[in-house]
C-alpha cells in the first residue's frame, strides 16, 4: 500500500488495485479496478504504477484508477519504482526493465539490466539502482544513463532478497524467514558491506 493525495492505493494481488479515504480513524474503500495480479503500487507525479505480475507487467491508472497506459513485460513484474521519466520494473527472471513513462499513455521500454537472480523489487536514489535480486542478493546498478544501465557492484546475502527499502546510505533487504533482514552500507557504492542483521 502507498499513501498519495489524501488516499490510500493498494495492491490487491488477484483483486486488482482498489483505494481507500484515509480520514483516521475510518478506512473506507472508495474505488476499485480489476485486471493483472498486483503486487506492488507506486503513486508518482499524479498516477498510479502498478506491476501486475505475469498478466500485466506494467499497468498506469489515473488517481481514479481508470486504466490509461499499460506495458507487458516479458517476465513477471513483481515491483516498480519511478524515478524523474522512467518506471523501473522488477521483472523477476527478465531482471529490471526500464520504461519511458513521460507520455503514461504510450509507455515504451528503453533498455533492461539482465540481473543474475530473480528481481523481486526496485528502489532508486539519485543514478543509482538497487535491486532485491533473489538468491543472488542486492545488486547496485549506475543509471546514469538509463539506456546503458551498467551493474557497478553486489553483495550476496545468506537469503533469498525479496524486498527492499533505501535509508541512504543504508540499505534494507528482506532476505527470507531464516536469513531476516539485512542492513547494508552503500555508502561507497562500489563496496557495499553489511553493518547488522535481524532475524
Amino acid at each position: 500500500m502507498k499513501a498519495y493525495g489524501g488516499k490510500i492505493f493498494a495492491a490487491a494481488g488477484s483483486k486488482g488495485i482498489k483505494s481507500f479515504t484515509r480520514t483516521l480513524p475510518n478506512i473506507n474503500k472508495i474505488n476499485e479496478r480489476s485486471g493483472g495480479y498486483l503486487l506492488e503500487v507506486f503513486p508518482y507525479n499524479g498516477y498510479i504504477f502498478a506491476a501486475a505480475g505475469t498478466s500485466g507487467g506494467l499497468m498506469i491508472y489515473d488517481t481514479l484508477l481508470n486504466l490509461i497506459g499499460h506495458y507487458d513485460t516479458p517476465g513477471s513484474a513483481k515491483g516498480v519504482f519511478v524515478s524523474g521519466n522512467y518506471a523501473f520494473v522488477a521483472d523477476g527472471l527478465y531482471g529490471v526493465r526500464i520504461i519511458d513513462v513521460s507520455d503514461p499513455t504510450n509507455p515504451v521500454e528503453i533498455s533492461y539490466y539482465d540481473s543474475p537472480g530473480i528481481a523481486h523489487k526496485v528502489f532508486v536514489v539519485s543514478n543509482l539502482l538497487f535491486v532485491a535480486d533473489g538468491p543472488e542478493g542486492l545488486r547496485i546498478v549506475d543509471i546514469t544513463n538509463p539506456l546503458s544501465p551498467v551493474e557497478i557492484s553486489h553483495y550476496n546475502t545468506p537469503g533469498n532478497a525479496t524486498g527492499i527499502y533505501v535509508l541512504y546510505p543504508y540499505v534494507f533487504l528482506a532476505d527470507g524467514s531464516s536469513s531476516g533482514i539485512r542492513v547494508i552500507d552503500v555508502s561507497n557504492p562500489y563496496a557495499p558491506y553489511e553493518i547488522a542483521q535481524y532475524i
